[in-house]
C-alpha cells in the first residue's frame, strides 16, 4: 500500500507543486488544506501517514496544529516546511514531537529523502512505544494474577499452583484472558471487597449514602493511622 500524505499550505501553487512531487514518487495525497484548523480536521478524517505543513498560516499556525495532531496521534509523522529557521520555531517544533523541519526553498532531491527518513524514524519510535506499552501491560497482568492466586489459595486452602490452574480453567470456560478473571477475583475477593463491605455496613448502620459511608471509612483510617483496607477490616470485626 502507498504511504498517505496530507498537504497543508496557504499557497495553492506550493500545494500543487508538492502534490506533483509526491504523487510521482509513489505517495498518495489524500487531502489538502490551507490553514492549521483545517489541517487538524483533515487528519482526524483521513488518519494519514504524513502531514506536511507550512508554519506561517492564517487562523491557526502550523506549529499549533502540529501540537494537536501529534498530541491526538492523528498521523504517524508531522513534517514542517517553512521559510523560517528561527531558534524559537525549531525549539517549539522539537517539544511538540515534529519529525522533520525543512527550510524552503526545497527541491525534490532534498524533500523526498528527508520525508522518507522522517517517516521511518517515526514508525520506529511508535513500534518501540507499542512494545513498551505491551511490556507494561504484561507486568500489570502478572501482578493482578499473583494477587488473585493468593486470594484463591487462602480462600480454598490450596497451593498457588492449584489456584493458577483454577484461573486458567475459568479463563477457558469464559473465553477471556486469565488476567481478566484475576481482576474479577481481586475486585470481589481482595482488599477492595472488604472496603465495599465496610461501606455497606456503615450505610445500613447509620443510614448513610455510599459517598458518606466512604468518607466515614476514610476518617476512621486517618484517625487510627491505618490503611483504608485495615480500617475496613476493623469496622467489619466490630459491626
Amino acid at each position: 500500500m502507498k504511504d498517505t500524505l496530507v498537504l497543508i499550505d496557504d499557497e495553492p501553487i506550493a500545494r500543487m507543486d508538492f502534490c506533483e512531487i509526491f504523487e510521482e514518487a509513489g505517495y498518495e495525497v489524500v487531502g489538502q488544506a490551507s490553514d492549521g484548523y483545517d489541517a487538524i480536521e483533515l487528519c482526524r478524517a483521513k488518519r494519514p501517514d504524513i502531514a506536511l505543513m507550512d508554519v506561517k498560516m492564517p487562523i491557526f499556525d502550523g506549529l499549533s496544529a502540529a501540537e494537536v495532531i501529534i498530541g491526538e496521534e492523528l498521523c504517524d509523522c508531522v513534517i514542517l516546511v517553512t521559510a523560517y529557521s528561527d531558534d524559537e520555531f525549531i525549539e517549539r517544533a522539537k517539544r511538540a514531537g515534529v519529525m522533520g523541519y525543512l527550510v524552503k526553498p526545497l527541491d525534490e532531491k532534498t524533500l523526498l529523502p528527508a520525508v522518507s527518513i522522517a517517516l521511518a524514524k517515526s514508525r520506529e519510535i511508535r513500534k518501540t512505544r507499542d512494545k513498551m506499552a505491551e511490556l507494561s501491560k504484561n507486568i500489570d497482568d502478572h501482578k493482578i494474577i499473583e494477587q488473585a492466586k493468593g486470594i484463591l489459595a487462602r480462600a480454598h486452602g490450596i497451593s498457588e499452583t492449584e489456584a493458577y490452574g483454577q484461573l486458567r480453567r475459568l479463563g477457558m470456560d469464559k473465553r477471556c484472558p486469565v488476567a481478566e478473571i484475576a481482576k474479577f477475583v481481586v475486585e470481589t475477593g481482595g482488599p477492595r471487597a472488604e472496603v465495599n463491605k465496610a461501606k455497606a455496613v456503615l450505610s445500613n448502620k447509620h443510614g448513610l449514602s455510599e459517598s458518606e459511608a466512604y468518607t466515614r471509612l476514610k476518617e476512621h483510617a486517618k484517625k487510627n493511622r491505618v490503611s483504608l483496607e485495615e480500617a475496613a477490616k476493623d469496622i467489619l470485626r466490630n459491626r
